[in-house]
């Protein structure tokens, strides 16, 4: 089994795949750092999204204060996403993880892990609506490459 994880996904994956025998390959596109940086980042996404939804009325914003990137998340979520760290990574054999990246290589906290720059002008903070409409080419090339290589 071949398996991709993105952003979140990569960590959530690598958390629940571990050091399964039934995963041959793990292709992890922009993986987070951890789930409590990505909660912080979900929050400044929120607040830019409040910020600019001057149509909601104030009980609206009030409703949507306590929302990650427009989605409700449970208390209990929060909390168990929030323990999600890096190790999460490193329970997966090297040999079965690829990572592909839109900016740099820099950053994965596991060395030897093969990584892939796939360059296209990504920002999962601010370009949410853009990336909703389209995939780019690049990235799913690499994508696709890192799934099926021998």
């Amino acid at each position: 089994m071949r398996l991709l994880g993105v952003r979140a996904g990569a960590l959530l994956a690598c958390r629940s795949v571990g050091a399964s025998v039934d995963v041959q390959r793990l292709v992890l596109w922009d993986p987070v750092p951890d789930g409590a940086s990505h909660l912080r980042e979900l929050r400044r996404m929120q607040e830019a999204v409040n910020e600019r939804g001057l149509s909601l009325s104030r009980a609206e914003r009030r409703e949507t204060l306590h929302d990650y990137a427009g989605y409700r998340l449970s208390e209990r979520m929060v909390n168990e996403f929030r323990l999600l760290d890096a190790s999460a990574y490193s329970s997966v054999p090297k040999n079965k993880l690829h990572v592909v990246n839109t900016s740099s290589v820099a950053g994965f906290p596991v060395h030897g892990v093969p990584q892939y720059v796939a360059r296209f002008a990504c920002n999962w903070e601010t370009d949410l609506d853009d990336l909703m409409l389209m995939m780019p080419k690049p990235v799913l090339e690499r994508l696709c490459a890192c799934l099926t290589m021998s």
